[in-house]
C-alpha cells in the first residue's frame, strides 16, 4: 500500500528577538514571505500530499492570506500554535492523516525539494529521520558558562537541521508521553531518542539556514537567488 507523507511548519515563534514589527517568518525576501520561500518546495515536492502550518493566533489569517495568494492548494489546516514549539508541534501532528510526518521551521526556506523526496524515502525505510550536517567546527563544553570544561571529539558532532521525519503515531505517541511528564525537549529527534528510537542521519546541505537575524536574511536571499 503506498505510503503518505504530511509537514507540520512550525511557524509559532512571536520573533521578538529579530526586532521586526512581525515574526521572522512573515517578513519577505524579494516581496515574498519568508514562510511562502518555505512552504514553495514541499508543495512541488510530489510526495507531500499535506501540509500543516501552525501559528500564533494572532497570525492565523495572515497565514491564510498567504495560502491563498500562492496556491498552497496542499496547506489542509492552519492552526493556533501552543505556549512552546513542542506543544505547537504536538498539535500539528495530530491534526495531519498521513502514515508520515516532516516537521520543519517555518524560517528555514532555502529546503529543495529534492532533500524532502530523499526524506520521506529514508522514513519509510527506517521509521526517524533527519537532515544534519557535520560540524566543522571545534565545540566546547562550559558547565558554568565562564570557562570551557571539555572538548567533544568532533568527528562524532552533527549539527541538525529540519526537517527531522518519523512514523506519524510513533511521533504521536512520544509527544504524548513528554506532555503527560512535563517535560520539554531541545528537537523532536530527541522525544524519539527518549522512546529508543534510532534516528538516521541523513546529510544536510550548508545552506538549509535557519534566520535568526539580519545577517541570515541577507545570506537567505542570496540562496534563493531572488
Amino acid at each position: 500500500m503506498k505510503k503518505s507523507y504530511g509537514v507540520v511548519i512550525a511557524a509559532g515563534g512571536s520573533g521578538t528577538r529579530f526586532g521586526t514589527d512581525i515574526p521572522k517568518q512573515f517578513v519577505e525576501i524579494s516581496g515574498i514571505p519568508i514562510i511562502a520561500h518555505t512552504l514553495s518546495p514541499f508543495q512541488s515536492c510530489k510526495e507531500i500530499s499535506e501540509i500543516v502550518i501552525v501559528a500564533h493566533k494572532d497570525y492565523l489569517v495572515f497565514c491564510s492570506d498567504i495560502v491563498k495568494r500562492f496556491g498552497f492548494d496542499k496547506v489542509t489546516s492552519i492552526i493556533e500554535g501552543g505556549i512552546t514549539r513542542q506543544s505547537s508541534v504536538f498539535k500539528g501532528i495530530k491534526a495531519l492523516n498521513t502514515d508520515y510526518v516532516l516537521i520543519h521551521d517555518a524560517a528555514r526556506p532555502v529546503i529543495s525539494s529534492e532533500k524532502i523526496s530523499i526524506c520521506c524515502t529514508e522514513v519509510a525505510d527506517c521509521g526517524a529521520c533527519a537532515l544534519g550536517i557535520p560540524s566543522v567546527d571545534t565545540i566546547k563544553v562550559s558547565l558554568d558558562g565562564e570557562y570551557i570544561s571539555s572538548t567533544p571529539d568532533r568527528s562524532t558532532l552533527w549539527q541538525i537541521q529540519t526537517p527531522q521525519c518519523f512514523e506519524r503515531d510513533f511521533i504521536l505517541n512520544c509527544h504524548r508521553k513528554a506532555a503527560f511528564d512535563g517535560f520539554e525537549a531541545t528537537d523532536d529527534c530527541m522525544l524519539a531518542e527518549l522512546q529508543g528510537a534510532k534516528v538516521k542521519l541523513i546529510q544536510g546541505d550548508r545552506t538549509n539556514i535557519k534566520i535568526t537575524d539580519y545577517a541570515d536574511l541577507a545570506l537567505a536571499e542570496v540562496l534563493l537567488n531572488v
